[in-house]
């Protein structure tokens, strides 16, 4: 798993280096959608799935495993261009627990199948 990162590398344009995280069948993810950190100091990575969970594992020592961080499949609603989108983290995230998630869900509005939600939660 490659992730592009910071600035200054590869590719003069955008600034941007690749850096791997994984080698090898260590982890698996299904339709990854976004690599984040939580910015708390930990190295801990964090992947989106668009099926509705949050994997993460230590992104600094060896990899040999994740664990689900966040799993909302019940709510999200998939196929097509829905699904979990995204993640973020509160600034202040290492003493409050608060993260943020952007997924599509169904509605029972008549004509509307779906809607966009921002879920804010917290560790």
């Amino acid at each position: 798993m490659l992730c592009a990162c910071g600035s200054g590398g590869n590719d003069e344009s955008f600034g941007l280096t690749e850096r791997e995280f994984v080698t090898g069948p260590l982890l698996s993810f299904q339709s990854p959608m976004l690599l984040a950190n939580a910015g708390d100091g930990t190295g801990r990575v964090f992947v989106v799935e668009r099926a509705g969970t949050v994997q993460v594992f230590d992104g600094d020592a060896g990899v040999t495993a994740s664990e689900v961080f966040l799993d909302i499949r019940s709510r999200v609603m998939t196929g097509g261009e829905r699904g979990l989108f995204s993640i973020a983290f509160h600034p202040s995230y290492a003493s409050n627990g608060l993260f943020y998630v952007h997924y599509s869900a169904p509605t029972s509005t008549p004509g509307r199948d779906q809607r966009s939600v921002v879920g804010r939660y917290r560790v």
